[in-house]
């Protein structure tokens, strides 16, 4: 839906309001939650990326990267989070995204829960770049408001104008965070 938006020329906050009403379709009870709880999460790191376009292949690391998540709870079940995030990227220049995902958590006891999420990261300043994201990670609990979390994320961007017609730029990051939730 996100990427129908951009290619008739709308813009990020278009998108990003597409993919949040074709999220309510795949999961209406969402659009109708009673309560609404919310988890802020920061995270950073770098890694791995390989583009190729033009017949060739780059393997270089990974801007450094840091994202700030607002992840929004429905109804109290707390191993479903969709949350809409902004990244921000550093490589010689600032790069700002937003990266909407959604997250599913599994507790494992009071402390400890691993997680897989899905997401469509877009970058739109100084350049455009949209894809897929899938992620895996784990997170430690102190108490019930706070957590440290280690997350792996594969990105693939299949379209942007950092891209020739025939690119595609795959990146591996890991990133270290900590979580708060309000």
């Amino acid at each position: 839906a996100g990427m129908q938006i951009l290619t008739a020329g709308g813009n990020a906050f278009d998108a990003a309001v597409a993919v949040g009403f074709a999220l309510a379709l795949l999961w209406p009870s969402w659009a109708r939650a009673q309560s609404l709880d919310t988890i802020v999460g920061i995270s950073g790191g770098s890694g791995l990326s390989i583009g190729t376009g033009d017949g060739d292949t780059v393997m270089l690391r990974s801007p450094i990267f840091l994202v700030v998540e607002v992840g929004l709870v429905f109804d109290g079940d707390r191993t479903l989070e969709w949350t809409p995030g902004l990244i921000f990227e550093l490589d010689g220049r600032v790069s700002a995204g937003i990266d909407p995902s959604i997250k599913k958590l599994l507790f494992i006891g009071d402390s400890f829960g691993i997680y897989g999420a899905v997401g469509t990261p877009f970058f739109f300043a100084p350049f455009t770049l949209l894809g897929v994201r899938a992620s895996v990670g784990g997170m430690f609990r102190f108490g019930k408001r706070l957590a440290v979390f280690l997350e792996a994320r594969i990105n693939a961007f299949f379209a942007g104008s950092d891209l020739p017609d025939d690119g595609a730029l795959v990146k591996t990051d890991v990133g270290l965070g900590v979580r708060f939730e309000l």
